[in-house]
């Protein structure tokens, strides 16, 4: 017989549950793309700093 209490365990936001799983993803993807996102600024920041001074494209 399937524990019905087990089963609303397994899907919720208790630590191990599936949706705390994935909400605890969802948060470190969201990091993730933000330090992407600074270190996609930083270096495109450096490019245009090279192209001014060296006068031509990279």
């Amino acid at each position: 017989m399937i524990d019905g209490e087990a089963i609303t365990r397994r899907l919720g936001r208790e630590p191990s549950g599936y949706a705390w799983v994935n909400e605890a993803a969802i948060a470190q993807l969201d990091a993730l793309s933000l330090k992407l996102e600074a270190s996609l600024k930083i270096y495109r920041d450096n490019e245009e700093r090279n192209r001014r001074t060296f006068g031509h494209g990279v």
